[in-house]
């Protein structure tokens, strides 16, 4: 018997999840270095929390507003304009970073931008997988999908 792979579920179901693998990682890796970035600004405690937080924050005050997007909107270029603003933003972080401009506010802000999008691009990802997977596989891509979004540290997934 072969193993199941992505392929079993179509070539749209492999870039979707792929796609929310990448981005997954970078919304870890933005999460354990945000509070870094801010203790390399600040001694405060709550200051360096708030980068968390913020980014956290965002799954509360956004997962409505991603619904409905999700559901008035194409969710495959929903997801990719919110992955292309994502990009723009940890880029534009970064130019400030090198160019020592970067303040706590432009982090927060940058942090409750990307937050924002993660929630709206995850609402995207789960809501088009009955347009590309079929009915008897939608399980598994569900099941392959949230372990996705699960698998890096994101606290607001219910992962501590």
């Amino acid at each position: 018997m072969r193993a199941r792979t992505s392929a079993h579920l179509g070539a749209d179901f492999t870039r979707l999840w792929t796609a929310s693998a990448v981005s997954t990682i970078g919304d870890g890796v933005t999460m354990v270095a945000g509070p870094l970035l801010i203790a390399s600004l600040t001694r405060d405690p709550v200051l360096v929390a708030g980068a968390a937080f913020v980014q956290s924050l965002s799954w509360l005050l956004f997962s409505l507003v991603g619904g409905v997007l999700a559901d008035r909107l194409d969710r495959q270029r929903l997801i990719v304009a919110v992955n292309a603003v994502r990009a723009v933003a940890r880029g534009g972080l970064c130019a400030a970073i090198a160019t020592g401009t970067v303040t706590i506010p432009l982090v927060y802000a940058v942090f409750c931008l990307l937050g924002a999008c993660e929630t709206i691009a995850d609402t995207a990802a789960v809501a088009r997988l009955p347009a590309i997977v079929a009915p008897e596989r939608l399980a598994a891509a569900n099941a392959r999908l949230m372990a996705t979004f699960t698998g890096a540290y994101r606290p607001s997934h219910g992962r501590t």
